[in-house]
């Protein structure tokens, strides 16, 4: 077996009568009438809405509430020429707000200038100095984007100095609100705007849509730039913006857009909400990270194709700077994690993890946060600690079933500042907090983390045959784009694939290509990220996986692909390991490889053994396996197995317990592997290590008409020597009867045991008018068909016949 890294949600099938009807209704394929209902949208309006909704369905502007205030405060600043700040957020919302607000102010003609403040030294959102600075340089007049509707005393701070505040954002308001001239956020709670998911760009947008009494068209780039970016909900008018935003981006004339995705090399016409998201977002999110956001909304804005370029090859060099960063921190937060569990008192995961680090960048620590919280699901906090000052600023992610914001709430004590909402949040504390501030997190997460929360779930919208996923089948699904939040792409879930081959690819074999089967159909698949599961799969391996479809193109051909997002194999597996020279050292190595993978699955204790006889367990005073981990074990033939007697600790043992079993000699009975597929009722993969023999070398049990030959032919010597070497007889025996050597020894003693020959001073000789006597009766004849059973269906058999034998079971 091969767990499932997360619990697979199938949405329920609506019933075949609505999916006929709404697809008669509206036009649309059965298929895709399905997926609309399990998303749903199970009317005609919604329906046509969410796929052939326009820009003359947008809301009208003024539905926002303080609209009409912030229009007529930015007019009478227009009309009087006052000195107008846009003040601006460092990610990509706030790049794409500020860049769409330089744009809109321009056409109209203010007198403006910008500023975003530094993510280093400044921190997020609006401060005290900033205001000091805008007072210097004269404005009379700030219009924030994405940022200000907590910034309560900065607002009041800019009154005082005679300076109006325009708020436009997204975020989740205060209880107390700042006293600025206009609050324009759909989110206020008594704002009356239909749509609540806009972006902070998308409120700028609607800002730019009530100046100038017209929807913007020549703005939508930047609104779906920073719609994506900020994970928004790709549904209401999202929806609509980003559709027709993406089909301005595809034929572009802003130059910055252009040269950035020339940088990426990625053509314009082929440009979608996925190639925006992880093409275009980070390198944007770059600049505000390392340096100065601002470069980026150069970037966008500039009107000179030179500076256009370099802005771009820069941004792109940020980027792969942030990438190696990122690494880097991850890379010394798993080892400070490690070294964490090794140190505790059970060596268990903790509940929640916190990691701080000196010198570890405030800008990029979120990323680690969610590439820690991928790889383990607990909740982290990952925190960059200042050596000077002492004071850590950190990032922090949770998963289902742990409210952050209550947590900290609950620390609130230890800490110095702290904002965000139940899945994602941010922090600042004094070193001396650090250690009181994790036991407390901890102790929290213990109260309402179960076991069920520690696994990440993924819905899937329905079951997909091999045969169903065509070209045609995929080119269909486009329906549905663009794809994002509240409307990712659809999932399938395909059960019961050969596995027909499997590899590791990418500069550092991290990523995970798969061919599967179903009869004569094929189906390419990758993983990514996931490249060690190449060696956790047998040859014989069937498959369950989730993913989406995908058309790969590649010399002109196009081909439908799978882009795997988690696999499972839910049968015993087999690894056919015969002859391996160094046991030890690939059970270690094997073990290691599982638990790195984290798809073992929890019963308990003694989950793995390792099989041997008695004798070979007792070349060692101490086995040489880690008895902690591995239950030392011999054949037994009522039950399969049973630990060995020198070691007490293991009496307490139950076949049923076993998940991994390593078998490193054969059994010397083929009902003992019965008995272990039987009561190892959990068994998930059996390793066989034992010695291998070529199939001609294998021990069968003759016919009588060969027995009768062999009699035949010492007969006619009466007498040879029984020295193996230099026995011209034994070996023309062999050639002329076709038996191995070794069978041919068994057949040796059955006639030894029944009375036909002896051996006398060192030879073998006939005996002369024997007694009768039947071949079974003999023990040695028993042992050759016992012994001969073993190695027919342990031995002479090749991997894929090994693989069926053992793991024939699906569980």
């Amino acid at each position: 077996m091969l767990h499932s890294k997360m619990k697979w949600l199938l949405k329920e099938n609506p019933q075949p009568e609505q999916v006929q009807r709404l697809a008669e209704e509206t036009g649309v394929s059965s298929f895709i009438a399905q997926l609309l209902i399990v998303r749903g949208i199970d009317t005609v309006e919604q329906v046509e809405m969410f796929l052939r909704g326009s820009l003359t369905d947008l809301h009208d502007p003024f539905l926002l509430k303080g609209m009409t205030a912030a229009v007529e405060r930015i007019e009478r600043a227009l009309e009087q020429g006052e000195k107008i700040r846009i003040y601006g957020d460092y990610d990509a919302d706030g790049v794409s707000s500020t860049s769409l607000m330089i744009e809109l102010f321009r056409a109209l003609g203010a007198n403006f200038d910008t500023y975003i403040p530094h993510r280093m030294t400044e921190g997020y959102g609006m401060n005290i100095p900033a205001m000091d600075h805008a007072a210097e340089h004269g404005v009379q007049l700030i219009v924030t984007v994405d940022t200000g509707i907590s910034a309560v005393d900065q607002i009041a701070y800019a009154n005082q100095l005679g300076i109006d505040v325009v708020v436009t954002d997204h975020h989740e308001p205060p209880e107390i609100l700042p006293n600025a001239v206009a609050l324009v956020n759909p989110k206020i709670h008594d704002c009356p705007y239909p749509f609540k998911g806009l972006a902070g760009v998308g409120v700028a947008f609607k800002l730019a849509h009530a100046l100038l009494g017209r929807v913007p068209e020549e703005l939508l780039e930047f609104v779906t730039l920073g719609t994506i970016a900020d994970l928004m909900p790709l549904n209401g008018e999202n929806r609509i913006l980003v559709r027709y935003g993406l089909e301005r981006m595809r034929r572009s004339t802003n130059l910055g857009v252009r040269a950035l995705f020339e940088t990426a090399d990625m053509k314009l016409p082929q440009i979608g909400s996925t190639q925006v998201a992880f093409a275009m977002a980070p390198r944007i999110n770059a600049s505000g990270r390392l340096e100065h956001a601002m470069q980026a909304v150069e970037l966008l804005t500039t009107r000179d194709p030179g500076q256009a370029k370099q802005l771009a090859v820069h941004l792109d060099a940020l980027n792969r700077a942030r990438q190696d960063l990122v690494e880097e921190i991850t890379v010394e937060a798993v080892q400070q994690l490690e070294l964490k569990m090794a140190s505790s008192q059970d060596g268990a995961l903790p509940k929640v993890i916190v990691l701080a680090g000196e010198g570890w960048n405030v800008g990029v620590i979120g990323i680690v946060a969610s590439k820690i919280l991928e790889r383990y699901y607990r909740p982290t906090l990952i925190l960059g600690i200042d050596a000077e000052t002492g004071m850590c600023k950190g990032s922090a992610r949770s998963i289902e079933g742990f409210n952050l914001y209550e947590a900290l709430t609950e620390c609130s004590e230890l800490l110095d500042h702290y904002g965000g909402h139940e899945a994602a949040a941010g922090l600042t504390m004094e070193r001396d907090h650090l250690a009181a501030f994790e036991a407390r997190m901890i102790s929290l997460a213990e109260r309402c983390i179960t076991a069920e929360h520690e696994m990440a779930s993924i819905e899937i919208d329905l079951e997909c045959k091999l045969s169903e996923a065509t070209v045609a089948f995929i080119e269909s699904l486009e329906e549905l784009a663009p794809f994002g939040m509240a409307n990712p792409a659809p999932r399938v879930k395909m059960r019961g694939l050969r596995l027909k081959e499997s590899r590791q690819i990418g500069q550092e074999k991290q990523h995970l290509k798969l061919t599967l089967a179903e009869g004569r159909l094929e189906l390419d698949a990758i993983s990514f990220r996931n490249g060690p599961l190449a060696g956790l799969m047998n040859d014989e391996a069937v498959l369950d996986l989730v993913g989406e479809l995908q058309i790969n193109e590649w010399n002109g051909r196009r081909k439908a692909q799978l882009l795997v997002q988690d696999l499972a194999v839910p049968h015993v597996q087999c690894y056919d390991g015969r002859g391996t020279r160094n046991p030890q050292q690939y059970i270690e190595k094997t073990h290691v490889a599982w638990e790195q993978a984290g798809r073992f699955s929890i019963y308990g204790p003694k989950q793995h053994g390792i099989v041997a006889s008695d004798a070979y367990w007792r070349q060692w005073d101490e086995p040489p396996f880690d008895t902690d981990t591995f239950t030392c074990l011999v054949y037994d033939q009522e039950v399969g197995l049973r630990p060995i007697s020198s070691i007490s600790k293991q009496q307490h043992f139950e076949v049923a317990d076993l998940q991994s079993l390593y078998l490193i000699e054969l059994p010397e009975e083929v009902t003992v592997v019965d008995a272990i597929l039987q009561y190892a009722a959990r068994l998930e993969r059996i390793y066989v290590l034992y010695d291998n023999l070529p199939a001609e070398d294998c021990l069968r049990v003759p016919s009588r008409e060969e027995f009768k030959r062999v009699y035949v032919d010492m007969m006619r010597e009466r007498s040879w020597s029984a020295s193996e070497s230099g026995n011209a007889f034994i070996r023309g025996m062999k050639q002329r009867t076709g038996l191995s050597d070794r069978t041919l020894q068994h057949v040796m003693e059955v006639f030894t045991e029944l009375g036909f020959i002896q051996e006398v001073s060192g030879r073998v000789v006939i005996v002369e008018q024997p007694q009768k006597a039947d071949l079974t009766t003999a023990q040695a004849y028993r042992d050759l068909e016992r012994k001969s059973a073993v190695e027919e269906q342990l031995l002479a058999v090749s991997a894929s016949q090994l693989a069926r034998r053992f793991g024939r079971q699906y569980l």
